[in-house]
């Protein structure tokens, strides 16, 4: 069987060029405060044996697939920790009315752009459970070697 990536984390351009304008004085610095949940780029298998396959996003997304819950993140959702930046996307119990299934999750920045996309395979989310994932964003240069200006 072939190598499968079961998740997928794609920070979108936006967030760079959010970062940029904040460096110049010309925005403010993009704060990750909410999590959409929604569906979308998994290829479904042909038959029962094989896996899903996680599509690229596109990098002009702006809006989550098939979005079914938005989570309003709190202070303590979001640790930063050795350069790691770890961000709890949570339904609670009784979340949504049906069952929904759900591969994405969006990060949401302060002035509701979708700055960044979380893919796994596809599970169900349902009224009776609630559900947990993280996200993470690696700032490698933050530890023990910072970037150095030239």
């Amino acid at each position: 069987m072939p190598d499968a990536t079961y998740q997928r984390a794609t920070i979108l351009p936006l967030f760079y060029e959010k970062i940029a304008a904040s460096i110049g004085g010309k925005g403010p610095c993009p704060a990750i405060v909410a999590a959409d949940f929604g569906h979308g780029f998994v290829k479904k298998p042909a038959n029962d044996d094989e896996l899903p396959v996680l599509e690229s996003v596109p990098t002009n997304l702006e809006e989550i697939p098939k979005k079914f819950y938005r989570a309003e993140l709190e202070e303590t959702d979001r640790q930063l920790s050795d350069g790691r930046l770890i961000i709890r996307c949570h339904v609670p119990s009784g979340s949504v009315d049906t069952p929904k299934q759900n591969s994405m999750i969006g990060l949401i920045d302060l002035e509701g752009d979708l700055v960044a996309v979380v893919q796994d395979f596809p599970d169900w989310i349902t009224p009776s459970d609630e559900h947990t994932a993280y996200a993470y964003l690696d700032f490698p240069h933050i530890g023990e070697n910072p970037p150095e200006a030239i």
